[in-house]
């Protein structure tokens, strides 16, 4: 299994951007942005971004941790 670095957009009500960063292990990118995905829903992912809403138009990132980064899916 790989590990993926998943970015998840994030904005404020006072339209300042951020983003929460998962590692992910997974076999597949696709397979680890759906898990970050699901993961960024629940509580403790709330509170751990202190509740900052993820920005469902931004763009989502993923990398293969293994490679430094090279291998990106969108």
């Amino acid at each position: 299994m790989s590990q993926w670095l998943v970015s998840i957009p994030t904005r404020t009500p006072e339209g300042r951007n951020g983003q929460h960063v998962f590692v992910v292990e997974s076999p597949h990118g696709r397979t680890a942005r759906h898990e970050a995905e699901a993961y960024a829903q629940t509580a403790a992912a709330c509170r751990h971004r202190r509740f900052t809403p993820l920005d469902p138009a931004g763009q989502v990132t993923v990398e293969a941790a293994t490679t430094g980064g090279l291998d990106r899916y969108r």
